[in-house]
């Protein structure tokens, strides 16, 4: 199928690829490949989801994009600190991360690059007075375990991941998952990170990876940029809980599927109207959602139909349902952060 190139506009690469025209009852790909980020979008409103699959033009957001640099800029020079032990490089980490412009501000939750470092400062202080002594950086496959990419092959779908860090303790060679969060918030419930699905799928994923350990602990590290400080909250994640977490990537699975064959590939999905806006931003596709859906997709492209991304770790949920199965309940270990 060919498309009509509009000769007044600037050359797109992408209308030279061909359009995919599919088969009846056949999926389109671009809503195969799920992640956590992907489905709190389909749980919380199928039709985001959905226009975010098929690249829907959306209004753009600064604070939005200032909100991922500035996410994006913590964990990078975390990470870096963590395996070099060196602010500089962590700082430098931290401006390589940065997505925006370098003066680009969101003054009303204080995200900004130079936040960033004194973020950065904050956290080197907080090592230097003993958090995370007893653990050093994991490595797998020759790697230091940051940014750790895995993927999952389920019947339909594909699960995809990037650990933050894993760490391990230097004298029981227990690991440990770091998740760290930045939140413009003045007060942490940390009730809303115990049951996260993120943190439960990569502890599922280290049951392949270093199997033998009944239970994870998982150590969120939030970092309140009003306060300008730092929180921790750890939770164990046993095999009981891992299990009912690959349970419910097969749910999404049988839902997802569901949706498609219900309404079709570029019909107008289920729209929740109370997830309109969350945490203060208004969804980018607002006012747009119960327009047409083909006035507003990206088409299939035969660049669609692959992903070219390399992980460090695939599986099969066969594989996982049978490690699971194997794994032994653990109780809950003894927190290694009472002293913050």
């Amino acid at each position: 199928m060919f498309e009509l190139l509009d000769l007044d506009s600037p050359l797109d690469e992408s209308q030279l690829i061909p359009i995919v025209q599919l088969e009846e009852g056949q999926i389109d790909p671009r809503y195969l490949r799920t992640s956590y980020s992907s489905s709190l979008d389909f749980h919380a409103c199928p039709r985001k989801f959905q226009l975010l699959k098929l690249q829907a033009e959306r209004k753009e957001d600064l604070r939005a994009q200032i909100t991922f640099a500035y996410g994006h800029a913590i964990g990078e020079g975390i990470q870096n600190y963590l395996i070099h032990r060196d602010l500089n490089k962590a700082i430098m980490a931290a401006f390589l991360a940065w997505e925006v412009d370098y003066d680009a501000v969101d003054e009303k939750r204080n995200k900004s690059m130079p936040k960033a470092v004194a973020a950065l400062m904050e956290f080197e202080g907080l090592c230097k007075l003993g958090m995370l002594d007893d653990y050093e950086v994991a490595y797998f496959k020759g790697k230091p375990a940051a940014e750790l990419s895995f993927r999952i092959k389920f019947e339909y779908t594909t699960y995809r991941g990037f650990v933050d860090l894993v760490l391990r303790n230097k004298f029981t060679g227990e690991y440990l998952i770091l998740e760290l969060k930045t939140s413009s918030a003045n007060y942490i419930n940390h009730l809303q990170y115990k049951n996260s699905a993120q943190a439960l799928g990569y502890s599922v994923i280290l049951d392949k990876i270093a199997p033998g350990t009944s239970s994870y602990s998982v150590l969120y590290l939030v970092e309140l940029t009003k306060l300008g400080r730092f929180e921790p909250f750890e939770f164990p994640k046993t095999a009981h809980q891992r299990a009912l977490w690959i349970k419910d990537r097969l749910w999404d699975e049988q839902v997802l599927v569901g949706m498609v064959q219900t309404f079709g590939n570029y019909g107008i999905w289920p729209t929740h109207g109370e997830s309109c806006t969350q945490f203060g931003s208004v969804c980018p596709f607002m006012d747009m959602c119960h327009l047409t859906t083909e006035h507003q997709m990206t088409p299939l492209r035969e660049n669609h139909l692959t992903e070219d991304t390399e992980y460090d770790f695939e599986f099969t949920v066969s594989e996982l349902l049978e490690q699971s199965e194997s794994a032994c309940s653990g109780e809950p270990q003894e927190s290694a952060f009472e002293h913050l």
